[in-house]
């Protein structure tokens, strides 16, 4: 019978040895503060506390949305064609040009993975979300950070060799939005 308690070390050092080496690179993911210690310190009740690290909606989902999720069959993956033909009668794109997924961390690592490999470069105008970098170097592919201009524009000179450029619109944590021309 397996016992996780017996010879540990061996199978701490195992795991690392197996490690892709570039993953020894990634820096830890900082949460932020723990709301449960804040409150403490404060004095405040845990409801009080606004947590905005993590570009969370301090308000939860609109009544709407809990009505929909009544109706909802949680026990079945969901069927994106209806989605995807309403988004592209919407928006006038073809359905085979738009991208959905469980939450834009799922569309943003996907992209990444399927089109990022070892040594390929990425740009990601900062300050930005931090996942892009993350999604990027998980594939082993190199971050290459562009300061944006005055004002949190990105710089329209773009230099070449880069196989994705990040643009996030409008822009976490400044908040601007990108132009049409500027992502052209």
């Amino acid at each position: 019978m397996f016992n996780p308690t017996l010879n540990s070390d061996f199978y701490l050092k195992d795991y690392a040895s197996n490690l892709m080496p570039f993953l020894s690179e990634l820096e830890p993911d900082e949460a932020g503060p723990d709301p449960a210690e804040i409150a403490s310190i404060y004095g405040l009740a845990l409801d009080q506390i606004l947590m905005m690290s993590r570009n969370e909606n301090p308000y939860g989902p609109s009544p709407k949305v809990w009505d929909a999720l009544r109706e909802v069959q949680l026990h079945r993956y969901p069927d994106s064609r209806p989605f995807l033909d309403a988004l592209s009668d919407h928006t006038g794109y073809p359905k085979e040009n738009i991208v959905a997924g469980a939450g834009m961390d799922e569309v943003i690592t996907s992209v990444a993975r399927l089109f990022l490999g070892k040594g390929d470069k990425a740009l990601i105008p900062i300050p930005t979300y931090s996942l892009y970098s993350l999604a990027v170097k998980l594939c082993g592919a190199n971050p290459i950070y562009q300061k944006r201009l005055k004002g949190f524009e990105v710089d329209p000179e773009i230099p070449e060799g880069f196989k994705i450029i990040f643009l996030c619109s409008p822009n976490n944590p400044t908040g601007n939005a990108l132009s049409e021309e500027t992502v052209r």
